[in-house]
């Protein structure tokens, strides 16, 4: 286990790099002369949202890190406390990862009932959210009543809506 990195660092073969993004984001370079089998391991351990840290393949030819879903490109983003992912140096600039344990993003949004909103049936309506119930990842906006999606992959989205007493429903 390396030290603490606050900030950019060139790991080298063996390391298990612990993060702290809790001052900002950085990267981690991959060894820039591995030799096959060698083994490296980045984690966050101390949170910033929105912090991250970037582990990125600077290696000479077609540099590539490859996940379960194929090439991910040059780069992989940790984005939470407790992100990890291991990675074995294959040859010809190429690094697989092993272990993949980046946890899953979620966020919970709840609307303002006291302001009260209009939905149309059948019409697209942008709803106000008040509260930021839950966010592990940086991911709600109240200003922009948005969720942004931070990296590719698969998401739960949930929405509900309440009616008040006494409210008339039409179609």
């Amino acid at each position: 286990l390396t030290p603490t990195k606050t900030g950019n660092y060139t790991a080298v073969k063996n390391d298990l790099v612990a993060c702290d993004v809790s001052g900002g984001s950085f990267t981690v370079t991959l060894p820039t002369t591995p030799v096959v089998d060698d083994e490296v391991g980045v984690f966050i351990e101390a949170d910033g949202v929105p912090n991250t840290v970037t582990i990125s393949n600077t290696g000479g030819g077609s540099p590539a890190i490859w996940g379960k879903t194929g090439n991910l490109g040059t780069t992989v983003v940790l984005f939470v406390e407790n992100d990890f992912v291991r990675l074995k140096y294959l040859g010809s600039s190429i690094w697989l990862i092993l272990n993949d344990e980046r946890t899953l993003h979620f966020a919970e949004m709840r609307g303002d009932a006291t302001t009260g909103q209009t939905v149309n049936h059948n019409t697209t309506t942008v709803l106000d959210f008040a509260t930021t119930v839950a966010d592990n990842a940086g991911l709600a906006d109240l200003t922009g009543n948005s969720i942004t999606i931070r990296r590719a992959g698969r998401y739960s989205l949930y929405a509900a809506a309440g009616v008040a007493s006494g409210a008339v429903l039409q179609q």
